[in-house]
Order: structure tokens, then sequence, then C-alpha cells
């Protein structure tokens, strides 16, 4: 998008029960989450259909107009 490839982080689960592995990506980021990732568990809420990856634990990114003038 406009130019530039978005980062994601992924997450994963086996389900003991299945014997299945399922793979969960958060929605576009547009900065490299890695440094802020510090612990091996993110949060995961999942239903029947879908799932939604808890990330409010990232920054968020500024945009030009929200960087204070230097002093």
């Amino acid at each position: 998008m406009n130019g530039r490839s978005p980062w994601r982080t992924v997450s994963r689960w086996l389900d003991p029960a299945r014997n299945e592995l399922h793979l969960f990506e958060s929605e576009n980021l547009w900065f490299d989450p890695a440094p802020f990732i510090t612990w091996k568990r993110i949060r995961v809420s999942i239903d029947s259909k879908r799932y939604s990856m808890d990330v409010s634990f990232l920054p968020n990114l500024a945009t030009d107009g929200d960087i204070p003038p230097s002093a």
C-alpha cells in the first residue's frame, strides 16, 4: 500500500484435542513490531468464525501532524 508493505504479528495455537495447529495474524502494522514484543504470548480472542488479536501493547504510530516542533 502506498509503495510500502505492512508488517503483521503471527501467533499460533495447537488445539490438543484435535492436534490441529491454528495461525492467527494481526491487522496491518506500519512499523516493525519486533522491538516491542518482549514476551512469547499475545492474547487472541476466538469465537467460532473469527478472531481478534490484541496488539494494544504496541505504541500508536504518530502521523506527521503529531510530531511536536523541536525546541
